[in-house]
């Protein structure tokens, strides 16, 4: 998506962004290919020079890039291209705000789910988290990622962060994670169906007095959350391309 994206590049803005997708532009090899679109740019030559950098960029999956020249608002458009680099994540708490509030790190990746947990490997979080370029949650700018800096205050978050509580917000969609997930119908398991954060903190208190069980169910409470994230991730995305304009349906978008 980054390149069907020309709002951000020297030269143009949204509404010449605009301008190209109604002239059939829709990525920056056909800008490039024709001196018509190169006309749509007020400076065509800062707009090739800022392409050739930003393809570099991409290449080199610089996170830091895209993070200095996209508004946290179109971080969105960041998410194809580097999925390989994403970790979708979520926190549980004991309900306070102390630094040990955190009980558990939900992570999960292209090669699958992990849970830290308070007490057993919770530490390991800031060389794990050093190792992705873009992270997706719901409401951490809020929440989660406050936590974290306040729980591991020398911690270098990813660059890149999508915030999907106000992608869905900017959509038109109200509420928590868990009823814009009916709204949308993801199901949650039988074992978790239902529950809540404050569900989360009774677990994690019940796993401290030496209920085993209460664990696991927190635990795979916290896996639905991080992995349904993706699945939100795709749908956000979709409408987001969508809303660009009428020529992003799926059989005129253009992926290179």
């Amino acid at each position: 998506m980054l390149k069907n994206s020309f709002f951000f590049l020297e030269g143009l803005d949204r509404s010449l962004e605009q301008v190209c997708y109604e002239s059939g532009c829709t990525c920056w090899y056909t800008l490039l290919s024709g001196k018509k679109f190169l006309d749509i740019s007020k400076n065509p030559k800062l707009t090739t020079a800022h392409i050739h950098n930003t393809e570099k960029a991409l290449s080199s999956k610089s996170g830091d890039y895209f993070a200095k020249h996209l508004p946290t608002s179109d971080t969105w458009r960041t998410w194809p291209d580097f999925k390989d680099h994403t970790v979708y994540l979520d926190i549980e708490t004991d309900g306070k705000s102390h630094t040990n509030a955190i009980t558990a790190i939900g992570l999960y990746d292209n090669k699958g789910f992990r849970c830290l947990i308070q007490g057993q490997n919770l530490n390991q979080f800031p060389s794990i988290i050093s190792n992705y370029e873009l992270v997706v949650t719901f409401y951490g700018t809020g929440f989660d990622l406050p936590m974290l800096r306040k729980k591991f205050p020398e911690i270098k978050m990813p660059p890149l962060h999508w915030d999907l509580y106000f992608s869905f917000k900017s959509l038109g969609y109200k509420g928590g994670l868990k009823k814009i997930e009916q709204q949308l119908g993801i199901a949650r398991s039988d074992d978790t169906e239902g529950l809540t954060g404050k569900d989360a903190v009774l677990l994690w208190n019940r796993y401290m007095q030496g209920d085993m069980k209460a664990i696991d169910t927190l635990i795979q409470y916290n896996k639905e959350d991080v992995v349904n994230l993706e699945t939100l991730a795709g749908i956000a995305f979709q409408k987001h391309k969508e809303a660009l304009s009428p020529n992003f349906s799926q059989n005129h978008f253009i992926q290179l």
